[in-house]
């Protein structure tokens, strides 16, 4: 078929007879073995395995040690070597796959017998130079090697190599009834024998072609049914309507790029004997394995090849089916195309199950939870799955060290080894490995792009398809350990199923479906980012590390000397951008004593500030903005000169880790649509629960003459911590006190200090996140990425308060001690940025951020703060993230607007359904004093317009009694507050029960 016409007959009807009755239900049994890879007309058939299951090398103690020190890289230990498998029969080897093949000779006991049948290199098994592992059933790329060849065995098999070592590995199996008569495996294959296994060959040989002649069952007539459609917007173009009975034999559409679009917004769908709910429901590029809206695989039973997409997947049906391509009504461009859809009118059998084909998409992954492929009851078999995923942080890929998980009839009798393990590949991010799209005849690497922190794979299953007779869960994990990463995950399944699947086969919206390109994307020099060019003489590349505050710091070091052949010497890096549009460049770099001034040029010319990269001591900087561009999708050319050096430097240097590029046409998150306001009941019975009429005193105050502001207090073992504060007349820096009855509070130091440089150099104002928002709750504090977190207000002009502000975060991995945490380099929320709002233009000021484990707004991560204009009030908005690192402004106008003076500093905690956010007003009142509002759904708020809950009364508070922080611990609500008054500036506490001495009553 050529690119644009998938058939010349368009329009015609096209049988070819080949003798058979109009229907047929009789059950034809499935033989296991060599037969299965090759009839794929028998592919529907259910299965008579009693067990499927493999033997792997996974962590049996949930870490990822899964195979590269080898500790759980047998099944146990016998002289001369290692047991990989010890199988009871009678049953089938249908896979073998590992990415650390090697000379050792592996051997293959059959039925007990002293003596293997087969010895073979393990490396060799897989190279095609064994008579009985030829070549396509055996193979190896992507990092991976595997074989298809199947091993029958009627009472046993043990797996065993003569090694002391072994690395990865996983070998799938299947065990039959004791009836099922298999044959055990013989070195010397019969006549029969033979031409199954030149069958098999020659079929894995096809990828890519026309193989529609496996599919037809025997003694079938096929029909190819051609058609030519254009679809428009909200509307469903018909493939194919049958009202008869018979199977799909295959689908062919073209032109591919037709289907191509980062939107998902053209879906395949197709019904079955008169169900009005669709077995197949998928984005149609996808279906037949697209990647990021792209055409990316070319696999045995579904992909593209020659410009036309196709299925061979074998859909046998009882009366009816169709078949169709449906347009999302946003659909903005003219899709036309040319279909072929084959037809055998032979019903579906006794023992087939109906074809199913499920969408599904996670974005954001759950974490503590692995992404579903599949979780169905019933009986059927699993025969493929395709898989893209894409990291919040750019970069790189590390969720892809997480295992698939196959629970079959309630028991786990699968466990990978990781993610391209699953897609008999090895070693992403490993050049010439799993690194770049790959396609195989049953499985292959969709794409890699390590800045992108994307990748996906696929894998189609023939002889070692998941049977089960009661239930099947698919799940692979999305981090290393624990699922604690947050991730975008789309999993297509194809699989055959008796009933229809229980699970919910609903696709998202299409604003849901849709490709998201990343803003920020993360060239790693230090490993694999191409260098165009550099200087043409009298400059040295090498590869370095350097050790930091307990961690390697890797980087590409250039070292010059003199002068260039054009001038100053220079370095050229290729860039592949998802998407134009205008881009702050920064580079992650390492200063040193023998570094240089380095600058970005375009045409000659410089595009932003000079970086000095020298510094007594080496020690890595983070996010060094460098300029701004306007860049192509695709690959850009980014030039940097060293174009000078400190008059201290002892070089010419320029250690660059990475390239971090950020696109700044960033768009405001719409907001949902209102709901009710919270009932004037509701908000008094929070009054009432939150008001704290006594006057405790100042529980903190410096010794020194410092101005303490902004306490935020939450539990931590067996001790209470407060974060605040602490103005010096020059900026703010970040302390840490505890208490054992959050009266008495000890200070224990700084924890976000003055930094010698940086955008946050003289100002960092921090405030606990992620706390457990429940009133009357534990108020501990939750963790993301296994690591602490906090949002401070950063600056480096020196006052208080100095515009411009911005918000950053910081981690740690110890909360409580008096140690600086580490700080991103590089505010989350800026003036700078593409989404900045009006009414925050000027500067944003402090922020509280809660993890929404609803993901009310679709968004794990909800940040509140304070901002504000150029002679504008205060105001409170809101943003979102999935990461904690890149974060999106939600709604275009302030959720807190009190048209004067300031509203800010919010905490936000949860009571029941109601969301409550305390915050401070002042100046559209007299003097600042605490007050809060209440919603339903963390956006639209109703405002409490009854009396304060903290306010001026007391000498100490006498000018402001502001910037709350409220819980509530033992049955007493405690409000911690900044009092400014006649002791200067001071932390404050008030009660809902007096807790003063008597004598101080």
């Amino acid at each position: 078929m050529g690119h644009g016409r998938v058939s010349h007959l368009i329009g015609l009807l096209m049988v070819v007879l080949l003798g058979c009755p109009a229907t047929q239900a009789d059950a034809v049994r499935q033989a296991p073995g060599i037969e299965e890879l090759y009839r794929l007309d028998r592919l529907a058939t259910f299965r008579d395995s009693v067990k499927v299951a493999s033997v792997s090398s996974y962590d049996r103690s949930g870490g990822n040690d899964d195979g590269f020190s080898g500790r759980y890289s047998f099944v146990r230990k016998e002289p001369g070597g290692l047991v990989l498998a010890d199988l009871e029969g009678p049953g089938v080897i249908y896979r073998i796959w590992t990415p650390t093949p090697t000379d050792d000779v592996m051997e293959f006991y059959f039925d007990g017998e002293a003596e293997p049948r087969i010895r073979v290199k393990f490396r060799e098994l897989f190279m095609g130079t064994h008579p009985a592992f030829e070549r396509p059933l055996v193979g190896y790329g992507a990092g991976g090697f595997y074989s298809y060849v199947p091993l029958p065995y009627a009472r046993s098999c043990k797996v065993f190599i003569r090694a002391e070592h072994m690395q990865f590995y996983q070998i799938n199996y299947a065990t039959y009834p004791e009836a099922t008569g298999i044959e055990t495996f013989s070195a010397k294959p019969t006549a029969a024998q033979r031409t199954h296994i030149e069958k098999a060959k020659a079929l894995f040989g096809s990828a890519g072609k026309d193989i529609s002649a496996y599919v037809v069952t025997e003694g079938g007539a096929v029909e190819t049914i051609a058609s030519k459609v254009t679809l428009k917007a909200g509307q469903a173009a018909t493939l194919v309507n049958l009202d008869r009975p018979g199977r799909i034999v295959g689908i062919r559409i073209g032109p591919a790029e037709a289907l191509a679009g980062k939107k998902r917004d053209v879906v395949l769908r197709a019904y079955w004997d008169g169900d009005r709910t669709p077995a197949i429901v998928s984005p149609a590029g996808d279906f037949f394995g697209y990647a990021w809206g792209e055409p990316a695989m070319k696999s045995l039973l579904a992909g593209t090849a020659d410009g036309v997409s196709y299925c061979y997947f074998p859909m046998p049906f009882d009366r009816s089916a169709r078949i169709e391509l449906y347009a999302e009504p946003q659909l903005d461009r003219t899709v036309s195309v040319e279909a072929e859809v084959l037809f055998v009118p032979i019903a579906r059998r006794q023992n087939e199950g109906r074809f199913y084909a499920l969408w599904r998409r996670e974005n954001p992954t759950t974490l503590g939870e692995p992404f579903t492929f599949l979780e169905t009851e019933g009986r059927g078999h699993l025969v493929g799955c395709v898989q893209q995923s894409q990291a919040f942080e750019t970069g790189g890929t590390y969720y892809f060290e997480g295992d698939d998980q196959t629970t079959i009839d309630g028991g786990l009798v699968i466990h990978g080894t990781g993610s391209e393990d699953f897609y008999n590949g090895g070693w992403y991010d490993v050049p010439g490995r799993w690194e770049t799209q790959r396609s195989f005849v049953l499985s292959g690497c969709l794409g890699y792009k390590k800045h992108l922190g994307r990748t996906g794979g696929y894998r189609i299953m023939l002889g070692d398809a998941y049977a089960y007779r009661q239930s099947i869960l698919q799940t692979i994990e999305h981090a290393p350990t624990n699922n604690d990463m947050l991730n975008d995950y789309c999993g297509l399944t194809y699989l055959y199923s008796q009933d229809r699947p229980t699970c919910d086969f609903a696709l998202p919206p299409a604003d849901q479906r849709a490709v998201l390109d990343p803003e920020r994307i993360v060239f790693a020099t230090w490993w694999n980012v191409p260098i165009y060019s550099f200087s043409l003489r009298n400059a040295t590349l090498t590869k370095e590390g350097i050790q930091h505050e307990g961690r390697e710091v890797r980087f590409l070091s250039m070292r010059a000397r003199d002068t260039a052949t054009f001038g100053p010497h220079s370095i050229s890096f290729t860039c592949e951008l998802p998407a134009a549009g205008t881009y702050r460049i920064r580079l992650d770099v390492v200063k040193g004593p023998q570094q240089g001034k380095v600058q970005l040029f375009l045409d000659e010319a410089p595009v932003g500030p000079e970086l000095d990269l020298f510094s007594e001591e080496r020690h890595p900087a983070r996010d060094q903005y460098i300029g701004t561009l306007d860049l192509e999708q695709g690959p850009n050319n980014l030039m940097f000169k060293i174009t000078g050096k400190n008059e201290k430097s002892q070089g010419l240097g320029f250690d660059l880790t990475n390239i971090i590029c950020e696109r700044q046409s960033r768009e405001v998150i719409a907001a949902q649509s209102s709901q009710r306001a919270v009932e004037p009941e509701v908000m008094q019975r929070v009054y009432e629960e939150a008001r704290t009429p006594f006057k405790y005193g100042v529980i903190l105050k410096s010794q020194d003459g410092r101005k303490l502001d902004c306490p935020s207090v939450f539990h931590h073992g067996s001790k209470w911590y407060m974060v605040y504060i602490v103005f010096d007349g020059d900026g703010y820096e970040t302390a840490i006190a505890d208490s054992d009855d959050l009266l008495t509070w000890r200070p224990l130091g700084t924890i976000l200090p003055f930094r010698k440089e940086g955008w946050d150099a003289v100002q960092a104002a921090g405030y606990i996140a992620l706390q457990d928002t429940t009133w009357d709750g534990s108020y501990e504090l939750g963790t993301y990425d296994g690591k602490y977190w906090i949002s401070y207000i950063g600056g480096a002009l020196k006052g208080y308060e100095t515009d411009p502000l911005a918000i950053g975060v910081a981690w740690t991995n110890d909360p409580t001690a008096p140690v600086p945490w580490q700080r991103l380099g590089e505010p989350v929320l800026s003036r700078d940025q593409g989404d900045v709002r009006p009414w925050e233009s000027l500067t944003q000021y402090k922020s509280n951020i809660l993890h929404d484990k609803d993901r009310t707004l679709g968004y794990p991560f909800v940040m509140f703060y304070n901002g504000k204009a150029k002679g504008s009030p205060e105001r409170i908005g809101m943003a979102v993230s999935h990461d904690m690192r890149q974060w999106r402004r939600y709604g275009t106008e302030p959720v807190i607007d009190n048209q004067t003076g300031i509203s800010g500093d919010p905490q936000v905690v949860r009571m029941g359904d109601v969301w409550v956010m305390f915050y401070f007003g002042a100046f559209w009142r007299p003097k600042a004093f605490d007050t809060f509002a209440c919603s339903y759904d963390l956006v639209h708020w109703t405002k409490w317009e009854g009396p304060d809950l903290v306010e001026p009364s007391e000498p100490y508070d006498e000018t402001y009694a502001h910037k709350p922080w409220l819980i509530r611990h033992d049955g007493v609500v405690y409000h911690f507050y900044c009092a400014v008054g006649d002791q200067g500036r001071v932390i404050a506490l008030a009660t809902s029960k007096d807790l003063r001495p008597k004598a101080a009553r």
